[in-house]
């Protein structure tokens, strides 16, 4: 039995249709849950809040589990003398989920241990279930040779909704 170059080229055609269908390409998906506002389900908020104040970060949707998976938080004073301490508190239902001590340290000083930038990166992140706040709380602990309640406390939100 003789094979035409016909039937060769067919089998080395099909051969290699095969193999590219079958050829694997990098998958894409986010950390939890199943993915249901389609080709974008991102979001990210931010705000500024001045001295100790609170407010709502974000709210989720009707049908949708916003899941929180970065925060930034900054401090800063118009004043380049500034020294301060600000506690942070982020609630979800009235339930606190995180605590974080930020601060602003004076030039040339060991006024406060703490960091003026913090950012956080949760892995599992932090879900607000549907019709849910998150809530920010931010208490001036304590400041010294600012422009009195100048010290401002900025955030940034970020992550993805999921179906709850």
């Amino acid at each position: 039995m003789h094979t035409s170059r016909f039937q060769l080229g067919l089998i080395a055609t099909l051969a290699l249709g095969l193999g590219f269908s079958m050829a694997s390409s990098n998958a894409i998906g986010y950390p939890t849950g199943a993915i249901s506002l389609g080709t974008n389900p991102l979001f990210a908020t931010a705000g500024q809040m001045t001295g100790t104040a609170s407010g709502t970060v974000l709210t989720a949707g009707t049908e949708n589990t916003a899941v929180v998976t970065d925060v930034v938080l900054t401090v800063g004073d118009n004043n380049h003398n500034c020294a301060a301490n600000m506690r942070v508190s982020l609630d979800v239902n009235s339930v606190t989920v995180g605590i974080f001590d930020v601060g602003l340290d004076r030039p040339g000083s060991s006024f406060t241990d703490y960091e003026s930038i913090l950012h956080l990166d949760l892995r599992s992140g932090i879900p607000v279930p549907p019709d849910q706040t998150m809530e920010i709380s931010v208490l001036q602990i304590s400041q010294y040779d600012c422009g009195g309640d100048d010290t401002e406390l900025s955030y940034t939100v970020s992550g993805y909704y999921a179906q709850p």
